[in-house]
């Protein structure tokens, strides 16, 4: 069954966000950020080759995320610093700015 036109925009409008606003979406898409006001407000209509775009830009981003996170996660000592692997104390207790 074909989606509907105005849920196809919401989704495409969290693509929008997901990938940090309209600014960043027209870079990763290769267009104006005109183009992506119209395309979010409706004056525009989202052809295929939009959402080829944005979901090229969305596992490109996904992808960056996946990698960077391999180097923060602390599940992998060698993102910890020296202090960090020495330390023994509860983590959930200084979460919020409470260290």
């Amino acid at each position: 069954m074909p989606i509907d036109k105005d849920l196809q925009r919401n989704r495409f409008a969290q693509a929008v966000r997901l990938l940090g606003g309209n600014h960043a979406t027209a870079q990763a898409i290769g267009c104006g950020e005109r183009t992506i006001r119209k395309l979010l407000s409706g004056e525009a209509e989202i052809h295929r080759a939009w959402l080829e775009s944005i979901s090229i830009a969305l596992i490109e981003r996904g992808e960056k995320c996946r990698r960077l996170e391999r180097h923060i996660n602390p599940a992998f000592s060698g993102n910890l610093t020296r202090d960090q692997l020495l330390d023994t104390r509860d983590d959930a207790r200084r979460h919020g700015g409470r260290n």
